[in-house]
């Protein structure tokens, strides 16, 4: 059943995660926050919230991927060495394999950090703080996915879609959209960008259970009756025994990216000092992302200082996976799309500079 805002009640009620008297009195509403997948939300007031998850059966990789996520948080509920990582995550309510539905709580008040940036404007340090330590706590604990080969044969080992480009056909990029041949010509026109996307392909390893899609919008904040501010990260989808490097540059790569998308640019010039003025202000919440990420993973001195390094060159492999995913219905590449590739070489040919100029640190 394809489940709508009008029908998802009854599907409900059929799998025990609503009565009928809670529907019947009007103690439930449900929002429609569908993106590629059929997603609702779900409110009540005497009771939990619930957001529901339906994939489109007809592709494939969502459904392996839609599979993946609810193996994941089955993992992350039923193995106590994991209870670190199952603090940061929603819990799972039920998954129904036979339509593809996964149900998870739906987390009160609850904004991600795009949103709250919407909302407010600001980059605020303590969001940096808290995604550092969850994102380390994450990659500190995974240990036992790593090694334990019952559980390791949960996850593909897939490297990240821009990693796989075959530098001879450009396959897959030059089938995956409307701008997909234009980007793939534009990297082979670079040359140096590939060569530089295939040395991550051999440096990647397997050393931590990566989110493996870390954006701003995954990442949900709340706070606690008693003040606190708490954060959950999102959309699982794409978990997966991989290098941790890639989920800290792809935390990086989203503000670039954001702060690269957003600027009013013209073909030939150059990025003024307003739209400068802009990625200073994110500064100090990606300097406070990581340090407290490093200080979670134990990192200190030249091994952080290393570590950091390694990550913006991940940073800058995601950029260019960014381009696709904020034009994924352009037709034609814009003097933003040119200027995130330009970024993304400077990243790779200087991530010294790339650590002062986006995170404001000395690496």
């Amino acid at each position: 059943m394809v489940l709508t805002a009008s029908n998802l009640a009854y599907d409900l009620i059929a799998r025990g995660l609503l009565s009928a008297e809670a529907a019947v009195s009007g103690d439930f509403a449900v929002v429609d926050a569908g993106r590629r997948n059929s997603n609702f939300k779900v409110l009540r007031q005497n009771g939990p919230g619930l957001f529901v998850k339906q994939v489109r059966t007809g592709v494939v990789d969502a459904v392996s991927t839609h599979s993946r996520e609810a193996a994941f948080y089955d993992v992350i509920r039923s193995r106590p060495a994991l209870e670190p990582i199952a603090r940061i995550v929603p819990k799972l309510v039920d998954y129904n394999p036979r339509n593809y539905t996964l149900t998870v709580e739906l987390i009160p008040g609850a904004e991600n950090v795009m949103e709250h940036h919407w909302r407010t404007g600001a980059w605020p340090e303590a969001i940096g703080e808290l995604l550092g330590r969850s994102l380390g706590l994450c990659h500190a604990h995974a240990g036992t996915l790593v090694s334990d080969p019952v559980l390791a044969a949960l996850f593909p080992r897939q490297l990240p879609f821009v990693l796989n480009i075959d530098p001879a056909t450009m396959f897959p990029l030059n089938s995956v959209s409307p701008i997909g041949p234009q980007l793939a010509a534009a990297l082979q026109s670079s040359g140096d960008l590939l060569q530089h996307l295939q040395t991550l392909r051999m440096e990647w390893r397997l050393d931590a259970l990566i989110h493996g899609d870390m954006k701003l919008d995954n990442c949900v904040m709340f706070s606690e009756p008693n003040g606190s501010l708490q954060l959950r990260i999102v959309d699982w989808e794409l978990a997966d025994v991989g290098d941790a490097s890639w989920d800290i540059g792809s935390i990086v790569a989203a503000c670039v990216a954001y702060w690269l998308f957003t600027t009013p640019m013209q073909p030939g010039q150059p990025i003024g000092p307003e739209a400068h003025a802009r990625l200073t202000a994110m500064q100090p919440m990606l300097r406070a992302f990581w340090n407290s990420y490093a200080v979670t993973r134990g990192f200190f001195a030249q091994a952080s200082r290393l570590y950091l390094l390694r990550c913006l060159r991940f940073c800058a492999g995601r950029l260019i996976l960014g381009i696709l995913e904020y034009m994924q219905n352009a037709t034609a590449l814009t003097p933003n799309s040119m200027a995130v590739l330009q970024v993304s070489r400077n990243i790779f040919n200087a991530p010294e500079q790339a650590a002062r100029d986006i995170l404001g640190v000395e690496a």
